[in-house]
């Protein structure tokens, strides 16, 4: 016997990947769209988002971050924010 389910359809969802951490010397932020689980879509060829506005606050401080084509992530120039052990930080897009 076989049982035939509507599975109702799902938009893609935007999915952002930041770790922050004084160690590291480059801020990058992963964004791209999902694959809802029951597309047609293949779940490991997930959507680049090349056209978010990225933006990286801290108190006193906001910065956009550019897309970076080479690296198909957002990555703020070198020196524009420091990342501070103990700081809270808040990622819009």
């Amino acid at each position: 016997m076989m049982v035939e389910v509507d599975v109702p359809k799902q938009d893609p969802k935007l999915v952002v990947f930041c770790f922050l951490t004084p160690d590291d010397e480059k801020i990058r932020v992963i964004v791209r769209t999902s694959s809802p689980l029951f597309s047609d879509e293949n779940l490991d060829s997930w959507s680049v988002k090349d056209d978010a506005t990225v933006t990286l606050s801290r108190p006193n401080q906001s910065v956009n971050i550019p897309f970076v084509v080479d690296m198909l992530t957002y990555e703020p120039d070198a020196g524009v924010i420091s990342i501070i052990l103990g700081e809270t930080y808040q990622l819009r897009r």
